[in-house]
C-alpha cells in the first residue's frame, strides 16, 4: 500500500467514524426520549425514596439498606443528620433490579 492509498483508507475511516458518531448521538436522543416518553425517566421526578422502592419492588426497609450498606446501590443522602433523608436515582434503581432478576 503506498502513502496515497493510505492516506485515502485513513480519509475513509475518519468518514466512518464521523457518521457512526451522528448515528450513535442520534439513537441516544431517541432513546432517552422514549424513555421519558413512557415514563421511565422524568426529569421532574428522577429519584425514588426508600417507600416507593420497597413498594415498587416488594421488598423490606432492611433489605434495600442491606443493599445500601453493601454498596449494591448507590444513594443519595440529604444532610449528615442520622435521621437525613435517603433518596434514590431510579435509573440506579432500574439497573440493579433488572441486573438481579434478569
Amino acid at each position: 500500500m503506498n502513502s496515497v492509498e493510505f492516506r485515502q483508507l485513513c480519509q475513509m475511516i475518519k468518514a466512518l467514524e464521523v457518521s457512526l458518531n451522528g448515528k450513535i448521538d442520534g439513537f441516544s436522543r431517541q432513546f432517552m426520549g422514549a424513555l421519558k416518553g413512557i415514563g421511565i425517566l422524568d426529569p421532574d421526578k428522577d429519584t425514588m425514596t426508600t417507600a416507593q422502592v420497597c413498594a415498587q419492588y416488594g421488598i423490606s426497609a432492611r433489605q434495600l439498606y442491606k443493599y445500601r450498606e453493601n454498596g449494591d446501590i448507590p444513594y443519595i443522602k440529604s444532610g449528615s443528620s442520622k435521621n437525613a433523608k435517603i433518596m434514590y436515582r431510579i435509573a440506579d434503581i432500574v439497573e440493579f433490579f433488572s441486573v438481579r432478576n434478569g
